[in-house]
């Protein structure tokens, strides 16, 4: 990802193809090209929130839409976010801290995505943090408690080899165990919706091999 003086380079702007960035700290960041599987769960994702809220006043955005935070002028494109409050939604973006923000690990991205943009979503209090890496197959999930993120956890997915040759240890030690009975999780669900909206985890990361 790159690094520009906005005061530089926002007139040439007009004058360019457009190119995905953010803008943070004055400065604007070009956004890099990410692997196959990275919009793969971003559309997974966007698919099963948009089927769920469909009917409903609460809206599922991609990376494509912009995020401008009110505490200062800076604008974002998480991934994928979920906003409930239909008064943030304007035409030219979302005016305001999203309720849930999903943002999928990628070489270029992951030290922002835990580092600045983790204290920027907990500080204009975004209700929950989804990290995705797509490496492990995890979903972090962070709740905002007290103005705090805290992790609340951490969804794996097991392939079937995975799982038959966990089930077949014959050691029973702390590890073994952990994992026998982390392979017994095969849903997740957001803190917004509670029970009325159960994810597979295998439908994250479908089509990730």
């Amino acid at each position: 990802m790159e690094d520009y003086d906005i005061k530089k380079e926002l007139p040439d702007l007009l004058f360019k193809e457009p190119r995905r960035y953010e803008i943070h700290e004055g400065k604007i960041y070009y956004m890099a090209g990410a692997p196959t599987g990275h919009g793969d769960v971003i559309l997974n994702l966007t698919t099963l929130f948009k089927n769920f809220l469909k009917g409903r006043k609460w809206r599922v955005f991609n990376e494509n839409v912009n995020v401008t935070f009110k505490r200062n002028f800076r604008e974002y494109m998480p991934d994928v976010k979920i906003v409930c409050d239909p008064n943030k939604i304007k035409k030219d973006g979302i005016h305001g801290a999203p309720d849930l923000i999903v943002e999928v690990l990628s070489p270029n991205t992951q030290k922002n995505d835990r580092g600045y943009k983790f204290d920027l979503y907990e500080q204009n209090g975004v209700k929950e943090y989804w990290i995705v890496d797509i490496g492990n197959k995890n979903v972090e999930v962070y709740l905002l408690k007290d103005n705090k993120f805290e992790l609340d956890n951490i969804y794996h997915h097991f392939s079937d080899e995975d799982i038959k040759e966990i089930e077949e240890f014959e050691i029973e030690n702390d590890e073994v165990k952990a994992e026998k009975e982390m392979i017994k999780v095969k849903t997740m669900k957001t803190s917004l919706f509670g029970d009325d909206l159960i994810i597979n985890i295998a439908d994250v990361f479908e089509n990730i091999d």
